[in-house]
Formats: structure tokens, C-alpha cells, sequence
């Protein structure tokens, strides 16, 4: 059987869906809801919901897609959730998948740190260009070695252009592996590499930037002292239960 890349699953997918559309003119028996989508974000912890027809969208093609990947006609995919005009129309998984499910997303990583970076900023808890170790000072010391490293900002990590060389080609003994297999501080691993550019002067990708404009953002919205005060609270609680199992 033919072993379908990751973008070529994605094509495929794509086309099948594209398939699935109604025509042009819904039918005359499917009464149609309201096309807000734009304005709708959901409120609760499920999207709401609609038939394929009601947002103009064929429930027959639909199925027939869902049975086709339950078939093993794409294979290495695991979910199809649909969501037209801001409902759900199709929510299925399989080869033993579910909701919960954990599953490799890979870059996508960067995407969501790019989103989290913006609503900081949009709610003034960060600016673009913040320098990372003035939001970081833990990290000041690094600059010691490459004056360069203490002018990256966050605008810097989001287009890839902090000027920091973390190489991730050959895997083996990359920055990246090393980022993959440690349990140590990430971020520190992702800003100690040697710099080979000046900020903003090149363009080069770079999986642990994501790592840092993560840490940045926790700093900002305060994530550092609240794990702090949870950690306290387990500990506490810890201590409680040692001391009611000694007995009086």
C-alpha cells in the first residue's frame, strides 16, 4: 500500500472535504441557520452543534468520508472534526482514538504560541518589542558571551529572526534532539546556542523560539508564581496527610 506523507494526507483530506460542500442552493427542505461564524466563538466547553444540511454541507459525502478513513483508505489519520460557519458538524475518531487522545502536534506548537503572544499583547501584559531577557533577567548571563543575544525581542523569536543558530538538520546531536530528550530548563536550552546573525537580520527556522515565547508569556501573565503557590499548596497538603496518618 501507498504510504501517504503528511502533506499528502492533508491534500487528500482537503479535497475529500471540499467534496462534501451542498450545492450552491440548499435544499429546499433543510431549513438554514444563521451563517455567523465570524462573530461566534464558543462560550462553553463544547462548540455548538448542526446537521450537515443546515449549513449547507452533504451528511451522505460526509459519511461516506468518515467511512472511507475508518476503512484504512487515509491512513495515520486518527480524527475528522468539522466545523462549518462556527458549528459542528461532524466530530469522529479512529483506530482506537478519542477526544481525549493525546497525539504529536508538532509544529502547531508555534502557531498557538503566536496566538497566546498576540492576547498578551492585546491586553497590554506585552509588547513586541520586548527584549526577551529583560522579561527573562534569570537568562541575562548568556549575553555575556554574544552581546547580540540581549537584543532579541519577541518580535525577533515569532518571525524566526533572533538570530540564534539552533540547528536542526542532521537530528542526531542537534539543539532540537537535545530540546526533545532533556528534562532540564528548555528554555535555556533553546536561548544558550551561539548566535550566527544579528537579530532581524535572518531568517532561519527555529523550534525552540517557540519555547521561549512560551516562557515569556508565562512570566507575563504571572503562570511563575501561581505554579509557585500551587506547588506550596501540595506541599502543605502533604504534610497534613503525613501528620493525620502518624496519629496524636
Amino acid at each position: 500500500m501507498h504510504q501517504f506523507g503528511p502533506l499528502s494526507r492533508f491534500a487528500l483530506m482537503c479535497a475529500a472535504l471540499f467534496a462534501c460542500r451542498g450545492a450552491s442552493t440548499p435544499p429546499t427542505d433543510a431549513e438554514q441557520l444563521p451563517r455567523d461564524g465570524l462573530s461566534y466563538f464558543p462560550t462553553a466547553a463544547s462548540w455548538r452543534s448542526a446537521k450537515a444540511d443546515a449549513v449547507g454541507m452533504q451528511a451522505s459525502r460526509l459519511n461516506a468520508l468518515s467511512e472511507s478513513i475508518a476503512g484504512g483508505s487515509y491512513p495515520g489519520v486518527n480524527s475528522l472534526i468539522v466545523v462549518r460557519h462556527g458549528y459542528l458538524v461532524t466530530e469522529r475518531y479512529f483506530n482506537g482514538t478519542s477526544a481525549s487522545t493525546a497525539g504529536t502536534v508538532q509544529s502547531v506548537t508555534k502557531s498557538v504560541a503566536s496566538l497566546l503572544a498576540g492576547i498578551a499583547i492585546d491586553k497590554g501584559l506585552l509588547t513586541a518589542n520586548a527584549r526577551v531577557l529583560s522579561v527573562l533577567p534569570e537568562y541575562a548571563s548568556l549575553a555575556n558571551a554574544d552581546a547580540r543575544k540581549g537584543e532579541i525581542t519577541l518580535r525577533h523569536l515569532l518571525e524566526m529572526r533572533s538570530g540564534i543558530n539552533f540547528c536542526e538538520s542532521p537530528y542526531e546531536g542537534s539543539p532540537l534532539q537535545r530540546l526533545n530528550t532533556s528534562r532540564d530548563d528548555w528554555v535555556r536550552i533553546a536561548l544558550a546556542e551561539p548566535m550566527n546573525a544579528s537579530p532581524g537580520t535572518l531568517w532561519q527556522y527555529n523550534s525552540g523560539g517557540a519555547i521561549v515565547v512560551g516562557g515569556m508569556i508565562r512570566r507575563a501573565v504571572g503562570g511563575d508564581r501561581r505554579a509557585r503557590l500551587r506547588m506550596r499548596d501540595q506541599e502543605r497538603d502533604r504534610r497534613v496527610v503525613e501528620r493525620t496518618a502518624e496519629g496524636p
